[in-house]
């Protein structure tokens, strides 16, 4: 089981659209996926749920009365795919964890007992570097970082390259950055291409090979509840995620290929 979560604490860099897209696509090739909710806004828990602001089993619960993960996973309408939804409660948890014993830790320690369900844990977060971002770099094996393609693409990538490096010391030793996903990407606009050179100069072979295109559709299906594959099958975005759900298994097969061997 191999735990990844997406960040970067810039908003508008598609990170929720990433997350469920990447694991809708994982499941339909038959691999089992559980995704987590660590945003308050909670648009993943309600691509994937429903869940309503009242819902008190959800990742709120997890982390602050330390209830086990489990507990609150739920099936969602698609096969081999799972969720531990969120909702407003979880904007209180930052504060509530400051006062914590081992308060970087309780998500980790809630996933103890899930021994393996799952191929894959995918974990969406807030556009900050929190607490609850804290927790999810601790609990986690890799991290992806979408950046998109605009004039403020780098903003807070610096601060977070430091805060992966602190965690890595002090919390979590063996997390690795996987990728870098570019989104928002447009041929027909030179600042993409500028983007993605200066992604290159920083990030070299972390930068995956495909990108994710600007797409009104990729905008339109969140609005709808909906994952791309749902609201538009044939769609440029759609390609793009299952492009990029390729890109994903050859890096993490070759990772683990590479684990293995050492």
């Amino acid at each position: 089981m191999l735990t990844i979560t997406f960040a970067n604490q810039k908003g508008g860099t598609t990170k929720t659209t990433t997350c469920v897209n990447l694991a809708t696509a994982l499941a339909m090739r038959g691999l089992k996926v559980l995704v987590i909710d660590m945003d308050s806004q909670a648009t993943t828990s309600m691509i994937l749920g429903p869940v309503s602001d009242e819902d008190t089993n959800t990742v709120y619960s997890v982390l602050i009365n330390e209830i086990p993960l489990k507990n609150v996973i739920r099936k969602t309408r698609f096969e081999n795919l799972f969720i531990a939804p969120s909702n407003i409660l979880l904007a209180s948890a930052e504060i509530e964890l400051v006062p914590k014993v081992g308060r970087e830790f309780m998500l980790k320690l809630s996933m103890s007992d899930l021994d393996n369900q799952f191929d894959f844990v995918l974990i969406d977060t807030a556009p900050s570097l929190g607490l609850l971002t804290i927790n999810s770099l601790t609990a986690s094996d890799y991290i992806i970082i979408p950046i998109s393609c605009d004039i403020l693409s780098f903003v807070g990538v610096k601060q977070l390259i430091n805060t992966v490096n602190i965690v890595r010391k002090k919390l979590n030793p063996s997390l690795e950055i996987l990728g870098v996903l570019l989104t928002r990407y447009d041929l027909r606009v030179r600042l993409s291409k500028e983007v993605e050179r200066k992604t290159k100069e920083i990030f070299g072979d972390l930068l995956f090979p495909h990108y994710i295109s600007e797409n009104v559709k990729l905008r339109e299906a969140p609005l709808q509840g909906k994952v791309i594959y749902e609201y538009a099958p044939n769609s440029r975005g759609a390609r793009n995620y299952l492009e990029f759900a390729n890109d994903f298994l050859k890096r993490v097969k070759k990772l683990t290929k590479n684990t293995k061997s050492n």
